[in-house]
């Protein structure tokens, strides 16, 4: 029956035909299977949250001087729509919001190549696979349906990993006490006070700042008990957990708001990268949904506030529209997406 099947379709066999026992053994015959069909180099690459570069993890194919395993790619600055530029080929019906920067390529002497996101379940961007080539023309439709293939795989195996590491320390924290809320499985409100006066205490003595930032989610004109809110706001806690630093801490801190705390961060313009990622990826995740999600956001400085509450207060009343921190980030979900 496999005889059946066109050649470059059964080089995907080995992929779908076996489960891995590690990321790594899934990438390495991801990258065998892509670079024995396609022409250039194959480079795997992952994104950290809040980060413009591509860390390269792994290559296959010819090689290219600065795109080695340790290097970095410039990731292509966003257009306002919110979308990266760039020069890649795409196919219809991709909605990537991430690519290389085409000048810097260019001044690695490429001319071509295909760039594919690993995106997970909660809508956040991991990593990319990409196909880069000094020719002009090299890659054509079938190329890229080839290389989407693979890279859903690799991010399936990628967050099956992700998952597993969360679940292991999600049991460790139950286990120690910390109250779960069980919509979510984030801190609730006590348990993210908790969290929020240890660094309220360090921004005070000036070791470093800590922004507070709320998050009010809604599901059109939805109840909030309602369980099409409820959908929405599980979405939220996931998109908002893949996009947040491992530093930070997160928790549900009402019937439909979440918050972090961002370690760190000095002002309110360093928590605009942050809903920035997440409402992107919220976006990715309730794309085609019927009813339309929204965010507003407001966070307040721990150094300034008189506590933690107070400060967590602060910056709800931001995502309420009380406060001249609030920000608007409508996520449309009944259509594409931008």
């Amino acid at each position: 029956m496999f005889g059946l099947v066109e050649r470059p379709l059964q080089k995907l066999l080995p992929l779908i035909s076996r489960r891995f026992r590690s990321f790594s053994e899934a990438t390495d015959a991801a990258l065998d299977v892509l670079a024995s069909e396609l022409p250039g180099e194959i480079v795997l690459g992952q994104i950290e949250p809040g980060e413009d570069v591509m860390r390269v993890l792994d290559v296959r194919g010819a090689a290219v001087v600065g795109v080695e395993r340790g290097s970095q790619l410039p990731l292509a600055a966003r257009s306002e729509g919110g979308a990266a530029g760039g020069e890649s080929i795409v196919l219809e019906g991709v909605h990537a919001d991430e690519d290389l920067e085409p000048a810097h390529l260019r001044a690695l002497g490429l001319s071509e190549w295909i760039a594919v996101p690993l995106e997970m379940s909660d809508g956040a961007i991991a990593g990319m696979v990409t196909a880069l080539s000094r020719n002009q023309g090299e890659y054509g439709a079938e190329d890229v349906v080839l290389l989407g293939l693979a890279a859903r795989m690799l991010a399936y195996e990628w967050e099956r990993v992700r998952n597993r590491t969360e679940l292991r320390e999600l049991r460790q924290r139950v286990g120690a006490g910390d109250g779960m809320d069980p919509d979510t499985g984030l801190p609730g409100r006590y348990g993210f006070v908790e969290l929020l006066d240890r660094e309220w205490k360090l921004a005070r003595r000036g070791t470093f700042n800590t922004m507070c930032a709320a998050f009010r989610v809604s599901a059109g004109d939805a109840a909030p008990d309602s369980p099409m809110a409820l959908l929405a706001l599980k979405d939220a806690a996931e998109a908002l957990s893949g996009a947040v630093r491992t530093t930070d801490h997160i928790g549900r801190i009402g019937e439909m708001d979440l918050a972090v705390a961002l370690v760190g961060a000095p002002d309110e313009a360093s928590v605009e990268p942050l809903a920035r990622r997440f409402t992107d990826a919220l976006r990715r995740v309730t794309r085609g949904r019927p009813v339309s999600v929204s965010v507003e956001w407001g966070a307040a400085s721990l150094a300034e506030a008189p506590s933690p509450e107070q400060g967590l207060e602060h910056a709800l009343r931001g995502a309420a529209g009380e406060t001249t921190e609030s920000r608007g980030e409508p996520v449309p979900a009944g259509g594409d997406g931008p």
